[in-house]
């Protein structure tokens, strides 16, 4: 995939030298173009699917404990609709468990795969701009669309993303098996869904998939008389501690 590999090609090229450690916390709006995100050159390249001078706008959630000493995770969400829609009780778990929140506007189902992908890229890379990260505790979520996002996102840069949570849908690779299979199986995912949710078999199914193919860290979390929306605080703490297996308090 052409995106993964000019992005992989920037992020070694960048090094993580010249980010600056802002200190803003809470919960805020950001607005970046891609190329203040990327460089001139990277930028161009992406075109055809973002205008390298067009503003996008995100939701963060940075911890008030936020300390360069004790890096934060990151979460990157990805909505079915045009708004964040962060669900009730799930900033507190991101302050309890010291992990920065982020979500793009404008990244529903009325846009592109590309355009969205891409911006779920671009948020990650934006928070390690501004902030000290713990690399080895970033995930990706989303639901039902949004999660098919993430699914897509999660299996073409397992080396970026060290877990996911799908919400009541994802996609499988099918016959073209990905080419980073191993670190795939390196990381964590878990597939959220309700027992009223008509995607209930769809999930069991790529859950097996993943099983099959060797993906052992995986975990099926079917909710008693829940349908197609988003976990509860509980059960999305439950799906993240499963994830999360590098977090300390």
């Amino acid at each position: 995939m052409i995106m993964r590999f000019y992005i992989s090609v920037f992020l070694i090229l960048m090094g993580f030298s010249s980010y600056s450690y802002a200190q803003q916390t809470g919960q805020y709006k950001i607005e970046a173009t891609p190329k203040s995100i990327l460089d001139e050159e990277t930028a161009t390249l992406y075109n055809n699917i973002l205008n390298k001078n067009d503003k996008i706008s995100w939701d963060i959630y940075v911890p008030t404990t936020y300390n360069i000493k004790n890096p934060p995770g990151v979460m990157v969400y990805v909505s079915n609709n045009n708004r964040t829609d962060i669900p009730v009780g799930w900033l507190k778990i991101m302050e309890e468990r010291n992990i920065i929140w982020i979500a793009a506007y404008m990244s529903g189902d009325s846009f592109a795969t590309q355009k969205r992908t891409l911006k779920a890229l671009l948020a990650l890379l934006l928070v390690e701009q501004k902030y000290m990260i713990d690399t080895e505790r970033v995930f990706i979520s989303g639901f039902s669309t949004g999660a098919n996002i993430a699914s897509i996102v999660s299996m073409d840069f397992p080396h970026m993303f060290k877990g996911a949570i799908f919400n009541n849908s994802a996609f499988f690779w099918k016959d073209n098996i990905p080419a980073q299979m191993d670190l795939i199986k390196n990381n964590r995912y878990v597939f959220v869904t309700g027992r009223s949710d008509p995607y209930l078999l769809h999930m069991r199914e790529v859950h097996r998939r993943y099983k099959k193919a060797g993906v052992e860290d995986s975990k099926l979390l079917v909710i008693p008389r829940w349908k197609h929306k988003n976990p509860t605080r509980r059960r999305f703490l439950e799906a993240l501690e499963y994830i999360d297996q590098g977090y300390s308090k």
